[in-house]
């Protein structure tokens, strides 16, 4: 990050605000004075899912961001407590394309790499 690349934060649903705090806690003060590293979320812009999901599949909303978005050397940082939800395995998808790196915290669940049903809730 600090050689120019930048943390691009995605989450669904209500992960999409933990992208969100993350996103600001790098590019504000967080814990001490520090220059702002750069950071955005993506997900969280309910005026970006309305224009883009009524021109491709909801699961590809995410994807397209990353794509017009990310470059080689940025990180794509998944949130998603149930590692199932569809868009970000796009959006992963998207990252590879672009060479970039892609970090997925751990909630003790198997990191996002598939499509199957999700059944986190029921759990």
């Amino acid at each position: 990050m600090t050689n120019g690349g930048r943390v691009i934060a995605a989450g669904a649903g209500p992960a999409a605000t933990l992208a969100q705090l993350f996103a600001a806690s790098l590019v504000g003060r967080f814990e001490r004075e520090r220059p702002g590293l750069a950071a955005l979320a993506l997900g969280g812009d309910g005026g970006v899912w309305s224009a883009l999901a009524g021109a491709a599949e909801p699961q590809a909303v995410l994807a397209r961001q990353v794509h017009a978005l990310g470059v080689p050397g940025d990180v794509l940082l998944l949130i998603d407590p149930c590692a199932e939800q569809t868009g970000l395995v796009a959006a992963a998808r998207a990252a590879q394309s672009k060479d970039m790196r892609i970090d997925s915290p751990r909630f003790d669940h198997p990191p996002i790499t598939s499509t199957r049903p999700s059944n986190c809730l029921r759990r």
